[in-house]
């Protein structure tokens, strides 16, 4: 009766392991890039763009692996798999 209990808290345990890994190689990332690149240029080449198309490149960034992962869910329901992030229950 408690072994559901147990497999709960494994599970939970894994996946907060999880995310500490990706948040420290995303730090790593980011620190890498950040060396390669001058702050100031990134700066002036910033305030001078075009704030609406800047707003545009990030609306499209996101929802470009947004709609790759909807389409890939469809398309695996339609297989018949069972995904948990958008199923209920």
């Amino acid at each position: 009766m408690a072994e559901p209990f147990v497999n709960v808290y494994h599970e939970v345990r894994q996946n907060w392991i999880q995310y500490v890994v990706g948040v420290c190689g995303l730090g790593i990332v980011l620190g890498l890039a950040l060396r390669s690149v001058d702050l100031q240029e990134l700066h002036q080449v910033l305030a001078t763009a075009n704030q609406w198309w800047l707003t545009a490149a990030v609306i499209c960034k996101v929802l470009t692996p947004l709609g790759t992962a909807i389409v890939y869910a469809g398309i695996l329901q339609m297989l018949g798999h069972r995904i948990r992030a958008i199923s209920s229950g």
